[in-house]
C-alpha cells in the first residue's frame, strides 16, 4: 500500500471490493425497512434502530474508508461518496479538511462517551422492560398490530 505523506492509499480495485463488501453486509438490514416504508409498514424491532438512533438507511449503505486513507481514484468515483464530506486530491478522494474541522468536536464526544461505556458494567438482562415501556401510561398501543406480552393492567 502506498503512502502520501502520513495518508494510506487504498487502491481503486481494494476499496471497491471493500465497499461493495460493506454493502452486502448492510444490506439485509436496510433493504427490509426500505420496503416497508415503500408500504407505510411498520416493524416495532427492526424500525426502532433507525427511529431511535437517527441513522438512514442511506447513510448506513454508506461505505467510509476511514481516517487516515486516501482512495485511489477516477474523476467518476466521486459520486460514490458524499460530496459535503469528500474531495478530489489528486488522483485521491480524501475526506475534506474543512468537515473533518467541523466534525472535530462531535468526535470527541464520540470517544468520551464510548470509552465511558466501556468502562462501565454492562447490563444485559431488559427483562421485557422494552415492551413495558411501550404501554406505560399509554392509552393506546404503539404497534397494535404486534401482540406484547404486557399488558396495561399488568
Amino acid at each position: 500500500m502506498n503512502k502520501v505523506g502520513d495518508l494510506k492509499v487504498l487502491p481503486r480495485a481494494v476499496w471497491l471490493r471493500m465497499r461493495d463488501e460493506h454493502r452486502d453486509i448492510v444490506q439485509p438490514w436496510v433493504q427490509p425497512r426500505l420496503d416497508r416504508r415503500s408500504r407505510s409498514a411498520k416493524h416495532p424491532i427492526d424500525d426502532f434502530l433507525f427511529e431511535y438512533y437517527p441513522i438512514s438507511a442511506n447513510k448506513l449503505l454508506t461505505w467510509h474508508p476511514g481516517f487516515g486513507y486516501l482512495c485511489e481514484s477516477t474523476m467518476q468515483d466521486l459520486e460514490f461518496f458524499p460530496e459535503q464530506v469528500y474531495g478530489r486530491s489528486g488522483e485521491n478522494i480524501q475526506i475534506l479538511e474543512s468537515w473533518s474541522t467541523h466534525q472535530i468536536n462531535e468526535a470527541r464526544s464520540t470517544i468520551d462517551f464510548l470509552n465511558q461505556t466501556m468502562s462501565r458494567t454492562m447490563r444485559t438482562g431488559c427483562f421485557g422492560l422494552h415492551e413495558w415501556a411501550m404501554v406505560l401510561g399509554q392509552d393506546i398501543t404503539r404497534h397494535s398490530d404486534w401482540k406484547l406480552r404486557l399488558t396495561q393492567t399488568d
